[in-house]
């Protein structure tokens, strides 16, 4: 059929003022100027992959790009374009070339930066123009210059290894100039030029503007993000797989992600929010992390787990970095970890991946717990049995060292009163002794009070709830002196004092009660 094919387009061009030849699967037509349209007019075009050497025109390309359904390659790199008329021409200084694709067309085209008019060799500025639905693939020189692009997906690749700095806007543009390559960016900062830069030689890729239309290995591809440039996408999940640097916004509005992965992440300066992620995942590359890369008032992260034996450098960090997460790290790094972020806030915790959550300490000497209770330990232990022999007041110490445990059996323990412990009771016995050594001087004084209180008398309910009301305020100002001063004596004067207010306003009114019912 190869050969069928190609006898019949060597008939269609039999005779006709140009040489044409089948060279692999491409037909080369060595053209002169407005012969390709007048032959392309009458029979058609049935190659899909052409290559035009020679002199053409603009009639020539309009007839090849109307064309553009059936053909899938079109080089006229080494063509040249000849111009006569002088509306094709600006002000004689360049030349016009506009270049229209149907709706539909699949095309890659490579063109021509070789023109004449009037035996004078011009630069020509391209136009393409192509409908909807078009992949249009445009393979160009250094020495082409554009002066618009427009296309359904657009490719700009360059292929000599330089780009013009007059490219206009297209969707993708293909590059080996690496300073040109790393220069765009788009966002808040500046407008891109293109949606997607790739690096034609090693396939690296920049990302400014996203739209899945591309195709998700772009997106996992990407050497580099814009901040914001993928927002709003709704991807689950997604793997970066060459991604260095997770920088603000990149993650921004993603609201439907729950994984993430970056194998070889090395910076992260944005942060993880208004996504559905619960756990992050940082791998051994990672070298670093900004202080706010998890504090957000939308992130859904409950868990963080670095993979690297040595932590990264935290730029900023604060006790508050990692507040209400629970931080993994390897077993065997937890020392580490703790040294940089040691400060947490009492909400976070680090704690060893794969460590067991069930300890037992054995304690063969009591006050030897602040030896046993390791750091491991208390990052790690969810359930902790204590056997052995302990003091009491080191029942306090776990439970403040050890924050995590869910619960503490100390059965298997003998419990000892502590030093601390005996020396308080001694203390306590020393008081309450005293205390009772002068019981007989403090009722001798309260039974002189009450004699007093009953010779001095009560003349009416007023009077008696005043008495009282004095003596309860002289009572409580007692008790407060007996508070400062520590002496235990003074603390009958507030009981003394409050029960003689008491009494005296209770006699009092029942005094004024009996009188009024004796004149009923």
């Amino acid at each position: 059929m190869k050969k069928l094919s190609t006898l019949f387009v060597l008939c269609f061009f039999a005779n006709t003022l140009f040489s044409q030849t089948i060279v692999g699967d491409t037909l080369v037509i060595e053209a002169k100027s407005g012969k390709v349209a007048k032959y392309i007019n009458k029979y058609g075009l049935g190659h899909p992959l052409l290559k035009v050497t020679g002199e053409i025109n603009r009639e020539d390309l309009r007839a090849i790009t109307s064309k553009a359904a059936v053909l899938k390659f079109l080089d006229f790199s080494e063509a040249t374009l000849k111009i006569t008329d002088k509306r094709d021409t600006y002000n004689e200084t360049s030349i016009n070339c506009d270049l229209y694709f149907r709706a539909g067309s699949e095309l890659t085209i490579k063109l021509t930066s070789k023109s004449t008019y009037k035996k004078m060799v011009l630069p020509i500025h391209y136009n393409l123009e192509a409908g909807s639905d078009t992949k249009l693939r445009v393979l160009a020189s250094k020495r082409n210059s554009f002066r618009s692009i427009t296309a359904g997906v657009s490719i700009l690749r360059f292929y000599d290894g330089q780009a013009p700095s007059d490219i206009p806007k297209v969707d993708i543009l293909e590059v080996n100039d690496e300073s040109l390559y790393g220069t765009y960016t788009r966002g808040a900062y500046s407008q891109a030029k293109c949606n997607l830069i790739v690096n034609s030689t090693n396939g690296d890729v920049i990302i400014n503007w996203w739209k899945p239309k591309y195709g998700i290995k772009y997106l996992e591809d990407a050497i580099k993000i814009v901040p914001y440039s993928i927002k709003d996408c709704n991807y689950s999940s997604i793997t970066f797989r060459r991604l260095k640097e997770l920088s603000e916004g990149v993650l921004f509005n993603l609201q439907e992600l729950k994984t993430a992965r970056f194998p070889v992440l090395e910076t992260v300066t944005g942060s993880f929010c208004n996504t559905k992620m619960e756990k992050v995942v940082l791998p051994s590359t990672l070298k670093s992390l900004h202080k706010d890369a998890f504090r957000c008032s939308d992130s859904k992260i409950k868990t963080i787990e670095f993979l690297g034996m040595q932590p990264p450098t935290c730029f900023g960090y604060d006790k508050y970095t990692f507040s209400y997460l629970d931080i993994l790290v390897p077993k065997g790094s937890l020392s580490a970890y703790m040294t940089a972020f040691g400060n947490v806030d009492s909400h976070a915790r680090i704690h060893e991946n794969g460590a067991s959550n069930k300890y037992t300490i054995h304690s063969e000497t009591p006050g030897s717990m602040s030896q046993l209770l390791t750091t491991e330990i208390c990052q790690n232990a969810e359930y902790l049995t204590i056997t052995g022999q302990v003091y009491d007041t080191e029942k306090k110490f776990v439970e403040q060292k050890a924050k995590w445990l869910k619960s503490t059996d100390w059965s298997g323990a003998t419990i000892i009163k502590s030093p601390e412990t005996l020396a308080e009771e001694k203390v306590r016995e020393e008081e309450r002794k005293q205390w009772e050594k002068e019981r007989p001087i403090r009722e001798a004084k309260e039974r002189a009070l009450k004699a007093r209180r009953a010779k001095e008398g009560v003349g009416s309910v007023s009077e008696g709830y005043q008495i009282g009301y004095n003596d309860g305020y002289r009572g409580v100002n007692c008790y407060i002196d007996y508070l400062i001063s520590d002496n235990p004596l003074y603390s009958e004067g507030f009981l003394s004092g409050y029960n003689r207010g008491f009494s005296a306003g209770s006699d009092a009114r029942s005094k004024d009660n009996m009188e009024r019912m004796r004149h009923m």
